[in-house]
């Protein structure tokens, strides 16, 4: 992998612990602290910073997805995603990848992900690249309310939005879609998101919330 915001891959070697021989990979220290750390310690993001992450994580799955065949990383949450100085952000802890091969060869093995951030394909045994994109949006959920998805309100299995708070049509249109329970549905494209979110792109449609409003 090569993207500013992965670790590097540095060297590998083997070590031997316990009369076992492993293989270690060194990979590049991330300077910084996840984002749960950041919001136990008090820190409260603003609907600016919580778009400006969201889009830099859009550009990383962008990148992801653009791999043949694309990289699904299984495990996007806040304890995997490291706030480094200056704001930027980095994804870290491709472990799930790892175990969801683990779990292919051995159908015994623990399901990947953690809950809250996982979509239902995902917890059903068939991740794919949109599955990133349903983690993504639990995590700026987490940021914006401080609370663990799966803690939210639903309505048709679908985290309710509405009664959350008053989302800018930006996070809007990439939070409704990314947080679709039907994959299919769950069709905004990474680089699309991060484009919008930065305000390049404007949104096509009347976020949903301007549509309630028209409507009373």
């Amino acid at each position: 992998l090569e993207h500013p915001a992965i670790p590097r891959y540095l060297e590998n070697f083997e070590a031997e612990a316990d009369g076992k021989l492993r293989l270690v990979l060194a990979m590049e220290r991330i300077e910084g602290r996840n984002l749960e750390t950041a919001i136990a310690s008090g820190k409260r993001f603003s609907e600016a910073e919580v778009e400006d992450i969201l889009a830099q994580l859009s550009e990383i799955l962008a990148y992801l997805g653009s791999l043949r065949p694309p990289l699904v990383h299984r495990d996007i949450n806040p304890k995997n995603i490291i706030l480094r100085p200056g704001g930027v952000v980095s994804l870290v802890d491709f472990s799930g990848v790892q175990d969801a091969v683990a779990a292919a060869l051995y159908p015994g093995a623990t399901m990947v992900g953690t809950a809250g951030y996982m979509p239902l394909e995902q917890v059903a045994g068939r991740a794919s690249h949109r599955s990133d994109l349903y983690g993504a949006a639990a995590t700026a959920l987490f940021l914006l309310t401080a609370r663990n998805p799966a803690e939210l309100p639903t309505k048709s299995l679908k985290v309710d939005l509405s009664g959350i708070m008053d989302l800018s049509p930006r996070l809007d249109a990439v939070l409704s879609s990314w947080l679709e329970p039907d994959v299919e549905r769950r069709n905004l494209g990474a680089a699309e998101a991060a484009s919008i979110l930065r305000g390049e792109t404007r949104v096509e449609t009347t976020s949903r919330r301007e549509a309630e409003r028209s409507r009373a």
